[in-house]
């Protein structure tokens, strides 16, 4: 994550590919993650106590190797918080700008404030889920 949240990464597993995909769509089934499980992979997000528009929404991609199988994950945040988050920085950019011309220190200074808030928060939410949603499936498919 360098200036948008994502992820991507691989987990190995010394089992089938339907089996590991089982594996996830199990866990689906307890509630740990909602979405769809599908033979190829799957497009998932987690179960959370509190609601966090940050947690993201994860795709698995799954391929057969000679020792088992690969689950390629991307991590990204859903399009809904995307959208948000643009326009977010884009009416507190435009507005910094706006202050700026104008001479507004104080609101200029509120502004970029805002602006730091707005991808403080993105981030960190996103991080911590993303964290924990990776634990989650290494442990669930059983891999590395």
């Amino acid at each position: 994550m360098w200036i948008w949240p994502n992820k991507r990464f691989e987990i190995k597993a010394a089992l089938p590919a339907r089996e590991a995909v089982s594996r996830v769509a199990r866990r689906a089934d307890d509630m740990l993650f909602t979405g769809e499980v599908e033979a190829s992979g799957f497009v998932i997000r987690p179960v959370l106590m509190m609601q966090n528009a940050f947690a993201p929404r994860i795709q698995g991609r799954v391929r057969e190797v000679p020792q088992g199988c690969v689950v390629e994950i991307t991590m990204g945040l859903h399009k809904a918080t995307t959208v948000f988050m643009i326009l977010w920085f884009v009416l507190f950019g435009v507005l910094s700008v706006v202050r700026a011309v104008q001479g507004a220190w104080t609101s200029l200074a509120f502004s970029l404030f805002l602006l730091a808030f707005g991808y403080v928060w993105m981030a960190l939410g996103f991080e911590k889920e993303s964290r924990r949603d990776k634990r989650l499936l290494v442990e669930v498919i059983g891999g590395q």
